[in-house]
């Protein structure tokens, strides 16, 4: 029955084929080279940090994605809502109906800003629990519209980075935008002052965690489809210039976080890479012919239910880089109790480690 109707939908979306969005015929199914996997031996070999984090608020929130430390207090998105945790409790859920907050930081004293994959960029007073949406999703720019706001980070109190993963999805339709692995991914500057946006980066697969460095003059951005990671200069002699900061990583980066030293960089894995293991994600950008079919002739509804789940969806792996790009270490959770990284975040002893289903902690190894 299920092979049946699959041929049905795969027949409706050949006679639909021409007629397909206008923008769509512009688009460029090409070749990615992804580096063979690296081996997980020196600082990647496996460890069980992770896999010894204890899991926080069990039950209470609903795909933790970001969170801020502020001494006893967190605030972490989740789906709907912007979490105030006080001393390890549950003191206010900041709704946002409709919406899904993403990545997540401190603008001012009275306001947090973050990245809402359906609303777009917006921001929250915490004392009055007012929202307001600087940036709309469906906003057009050099003719391609804002969907999936991902993460944000802040110049100062007036200018703002962010992402927008894909021009043609919004997080809703997260597995079409992984399916069919297009360069639709941007990077904005926003001025909230003046509401002057500017284009930074363009064709990214999948712009995913976005970082500055502790001087502001540059920041990173993780292209989370090719496993890479790369940084752009705001200002100095390299203003303007795109290179990059780290490549072939162990797994597809999500968000990225300043240490609390500041002295390196936190980045979480979505989905690992796993040695001699078939990586469905790597195959994807090295097929451009099957992405091309998922993405023009496959209805995207059936998406979701075409993925097969695989072993790399059973491990739980995130990395400390330096502000050169090199990997110093790894933390692992062999055994799958954590996966699906989506930001570590730590206040110098320990690792708040967010995935897509909840929120642990683990101790920092010195």
């Amino acid at each position: 029955m299920m092979k049946t109707l699959l041929i049905i939908a795969v027949i409706i979306g050949i006679l639909s084929f021409f007629q397909r969005p206008r923008e769509w015929t512009d688009l460029r199914f090409e070749h990615v080279d992804i580096q063979d996997i690296p081996q997980y031996t020196g600082v990647l070999a496996k460890n069980k940090v992770l896999g010894n984090a204890k899991q926080l608020f069990v039950g209470e929130l609903d795909g933790p994605e970001s969170t801020i430390v502020e001494g006893d207090t967190l605030y972490t998105t989740v789906n709907g809502a912007v979490v105030k945790i006080v001393s390890g409790k549950i003191v206010k859920r900041f709704k946002t109906p409709g919406g899904r907050p993403l990545g997540i930081r401190r603008l001012n004293k009275d306001l947090l800003i973050f990245a809402d994959g359906i609303k777009g960029l917006a921001t929250l007073n915490t004392e009055t629990g007012d929202f307001n949406i600087l940036v709309p999703s469906g906003t057009v720019f050099e003719g391609k519209p804002i969907k999936f706001v991902d993460d944000v980070d802040v110049i100062n109190e007036s200018e703002v980075v962010f992402t927008d993963a894909s021009w043609l999805n919004n997080i809703e339709d997260y597995v079409t935008t992984v399916v069919s692995g297009l360069a639709a991914g941007r990077v904005y500057h926003y001025n909230i002052k003046t509401k002057e946006l500017h284009l930074l980066i363009d064709h990214l697969h999948f712009a995913n965690g976005i970082q500055l460095f502790p001087d502001k003059k540059s920041f990173i951005v993780s292209e989370t489809m090719t496993a890479k990671i790369w940084r752009y200069y705001l200002s100095g002699e390299k203003q303007g210039k795109k290179e990059v900061f780290a490549t072939n990583l162990p797994g597809n980066p999500d968000n990225v976080r300043l240490s609390h030293d500041r002295k390196s960089f936190f980045v979480a894995f979505c989905t690992i890479r796993l040695p001699n293991t078939f990586n469905v994600v790597d195959f994807v950008m090295k097929s451009p012919n099957f992405r091309w079919f998922m993405f023009n002739i496959v209805p995207h509804k059936l998406h979701q239910y075409l993925m097969v789940e695989h072993k790399e969806g059973d491990y739980g792996l995130a990395a400390e880089i330096d502000l050169n790009g090199t990997i110093l270490r790894t933390f692992h959770a062999p055994e799958g109790k954590i996966n699906h990284l989506s930001q570590i975040t730590d206040d110098g002893e320990n690792l708040y480690v967010s995935s897509y289903s909840n929120l642990y902690l683990a101790v920092l190894p010195r």
